[in-house]
């Protein structure tokens, strides 16, 4: 009888079993990887979204100065443009512009008094927890003229 150098089903059978756990491994290892590079991508594109927003609120001060706050809006104008945003929880709205935040506070100032309606020169705003040190206050200045008119 000729003997064929061949592998037993038990040695097959160990090489399986071995190769199923590295497998399942890999791909256990892959999942945290994934996981973990969506949250760095939803914390970088929030912080995106808050330097976003700081530049707009900076621009506008700077272009307007004085902002009217009513309700859950905030109006810059001017004789030549105006702007205006809404603010909901989730989310910021200049003009026809959606600027997505996550949990956030904002608190409008005029004069460093905190102003709930009303003349606006000022605003800061406090993220999560998460974002602790991208807290934003961004104000504005304001000509003579502003006190002479009221």
């Amino acid at each position: 009888m000729i003997k064929i150098k061949a592998f037993t089903l038990t040695e097959i059978m160990v090489v399986m079993i071995i190769s199923s756990m590295v497998i399942s491994l890999a791909f256990t290892v892959l999942k945290l990887v994934y996981k973990q590079t969506s949250m760095i991508k939803k914390t970088i594109e929030m912080k995106h979204n808050i330097q976003v927003l700081e530049r707009l609120f900076w621009k506008d001060f700077n272009d307007f100065g004085v902002a009217e706050l009513k309700e859950d809006r905030l109006f810059f104008k001017s004789p030549m443009d105006s702007v205006f945003y809404k603010i909901s929880d989730n989310m910021m709205i200049r003009n026809n512009d959606s600027i997505y935040l996550v949990d956030f506070s904002s608190v409008f100032y005029l004069d460093g008094v905190i102003n709930k309606k009303g003349k606006v020169d000022a605003v800061k705003i406090n993220f999560e927890e998460s974002f602790s040190g991208s807290d934003l206050f961004v104000f504005g200045y304001k000509d003579a003229s502003f006190y002479l008119n009221q």
